[in-house]
């Protein structure tokens, strides 16, 4: 295999999201085999719309998963609902690093990067959740090249992103989940309001330190989250297969529609206007693999990468 506390608001987040109905399939149930260490295989769709992963040797089939995205096909991409890119290079399959088999998915961002949905940044998403109040497993593995060097400022890495309900006044807001990089260390931040039609300066939040990130390795992330705007939400953290944090309470906003995952690099203090010229970098670029995300009746072995 080859190979950052902050305290600044997140800019808004402007998007039409794509109704792809392949990306998530509630009522489908797809089961994979979890393959030996440093094996991946391709998945098989069949008529019924069930997903079947095999490998040679196994010891755990995956269940209850509502997605699955190994890049390992070159039309994986269209897997997602969106993709929110300046340029066609900007998000693609690569062969440069792999978490497991051949393939993962590069993503680069550049601070003369035109605005695309009102920021910096080079993400895929998937479509919204129906309500906020669900339930998700969530795993996947992130690499952070030599490259990416330590710089004061921060960008979001993987977000789940609120839908506020526009018709009714609402306005977007900083994401209620982001996994977040900043002074070389990985942190999470979760806002949260049980009033409806709120506002950045109307909603509560704090961020969470997740320990200094390691350049040219792959870091394994896992996320069990309930999602709710009250006392009976939760978010686990795994990170490479230990429990590193624990939130029980408040995560989400008070909305009709429930979020949206987003996954990729959102730097939105290069923004004209935003930059206070401290960040240190002009490019980021980072690689992701074995994407999974799980109903309320997953486990963490279901979406593990």
């Amino acid at each position: 295999m080859k190979v950052r506390k902050f305290k600044h608001r997140f800019g808004n987040d402007i998007l039409i999201i794509a109704m792809i109905s392949t990306v998530f399939i509630a009522s489908c149930k797809k089961e994979n085999v979890v393959s030996q260490p440093g094996t991946k295989q391709a998945s098989v769709v069949h008529a019924s719309g069930s997903t079947v992963t095999t490998a040679a040797a196994s010891t755990y089939v995956r269940q209850h998963l509502l997605f699955e995205n190994t890049f390992e096909n070159a039309t994986d991409m269209n897997l997602w609902a969106t993709q929110e890119k300046a340029f066609a290079n900007s998000i693609v399959i690569s062969n440069t690093v792999t978490h497991t088999g051949h393939s993962s998915m590069q993503v680069l961002v550049n601070k003369t990067d035109p605005i695309v949905t009102g920021g910096i940044r080079a993400e895929v998403t998937l479509k919204q959740e129906p309500v906020v109040k669900v339930e998700r497993w969530i795993g996947y593995s992130v690499y952070l090249p030599s490259s990416f060097i330590i710089d004061p400022e921060p960008e979001i890495i993987q977000q789940w992103h609120d839908m506020p309900d526009l018709a009714e006044g609402g306005v977007w807001r900083s994401p209620p989940f982001a996994l977040m990089t900043q002074n070389g260390r990985w942190s999470l931040s979760v806002r949260w309001s049980a009033a409806r039609l709120t506002s950045d300066e109307t909603t509560a939040g704090k961020i969470y330190d997740l320990g200094r990130y390691r350049n040219s390795v792959w870091t394994n992330w896992v996320f069990h989250i309930r999602s709710a705007w009250d006392s009976t939400g939760l978010i686990e953290v795994w990170q490479n297969g230990v429990l590193v944090l624990t939130i029980n309470g408040p995560n989400a906003y008070n909305d009709n529609t429930g979020n949206y995952f987003k996954m990729g690099v959102y730097k939105w203090v290069w923004m004209p206007g935003k930059d206070t010229g401290t960040s240190t970098t002009t490019s980021r670029e980072v690689y992701y693999d074995d994407v999974r995300i799980g109903d309320q009746y997953a486990t963490y072995k279901d979406v593990a990468p």
